[in-house]
């Protein structure tokens, strides 16, 4: 009788650790993978966006002022890649984490990863800080002189906290385009801001790679 009520604790423990299991494996499944596959579509959206963003600066005869091409393509971009954006954060917004409240769990650990690369910004020296202070009115004042359309479209860009790489990359050539420099050295700087946001914007996603890394072993142990 002992040896039968033995058996079926040890029966019962099986079923509960192979409970477990399934459990953790439909989290990833059904949660962390599709986040991790939204966050990587958009990390290679800005990854394209920014090589021909780069690519236009450098071969383009146009002058870098309020007119030049990439402002354009900045602003045609965010649009075409609002949905996936979107994704994002419907999906990351399934989870909650308990900011400074207690240790993060991995799952959430690995949402704050993808925050902080949502919100990354590269670090410019203080003469660039001092300027972009004022490029919001600089971009209001300039679209004043656009149809209505095309300064919402603008100003939308230079202000959307949901797409901190686009917008920053936007505010900043805006402001390069309005340096009293010749114009290779405006091209210079661009390209510089635009390598200077790829890096951060790599080291970011490597970041948020490892969060993934450790979430998935920890899931599907």
């Amino acid at each position: 009788m002992l040896t039968g009520l033995l058996q079926t604790l040890v029966d019962r423990c099986i079923q509960l650790a192979q409970h477990k299991k399934t459990q953790r494996r439909s989290v990833f499944t059904d949660i962390v993978q599709p986040i991790q596959d939204a966050f990587e579509s958009v990390h290679n959206d800005y990854l394209a966006t920014f090589r021909q963003y780069r690519s236009v600066i450098a071969t383009s005869d146009s002058p870098l002022d309020g007119g030049h091409p990439v402002f354009e393509m900045l602003q045609t971009d965010s649009l075409f890649s609002q949905s996936l954006r979107n994704k994002l954060e419907r999906l990351a917004g399934l989870v909650e984490p308990g900011w400074a409240v207690r240790k993060l769990s991995p799952i959430e650990a690995f949402i704050v990863s993808i925050v902080d690369y949502s919100w990354t910004m590269p670090s410019y020296d203080k003469s660039f800080e001092k300027w972009a202070a004022h490029v919001v009115g600089e971009i209001d004042r300039f679209s004043r002189s656009l149809p209505h359309r095309d300064a919402k479209r603008i100003l939308d860009l230079a202000l959307d906290r949901g797409n901190i790489p686009r917008c920053e990359a936007f505010s900043v050539l805006f402001v390069i385009s309005k340096l009293d420099l010749r114009d290779d050295k405006k091209k210079e700087e661009a390209i510089l801001t635009i390598d200077l946001l790829v890096e951060r914007l790599q080291e970011c996603f490597n970041a948020v790679v490892d969060k993934y890394a450790n979430l998935r072993k920890t899931l599907l142990r």
